[in-house]
């Protein structure tokens, strides 16, 4: 559950990034920014989908509100 919640913070933190600059993201998170990028290369190659775009932030933001409802309901996936 913690590598879900962290993978989609990792997602959270590069769509909140409006100019999706990796080394401000990653200084908020605390990886190496070449770590960080490769998880958002990552993420988007499993989710078929860019969360730097306006529809794709917004998948992004939906899945990650759905995720911590759904731990805070005790009833997370995983």
């Amino acid at each position: 559950m913690q590598g879900l919640l962290l993978r989609l913070s990792t997602l959270d933190a590069d769509a909140e990034s409006a100019v999706r600059v990796i080394r401000g993201a990653a200084a908020a998170l605390h990886p190496h920014h070449s770590s960080l990028a490769a998880r958002v290369a990552r993420a988007e190659s499993v989710l078929g989908f860019s969360p730097a775009d306006p529809p794709g932030r917004l998948r992004a933001h939906l899945a990650l509100a759905l995720v911590r409802l759904l731990a805070d309901a005790g009833a997370a996936p995983g």
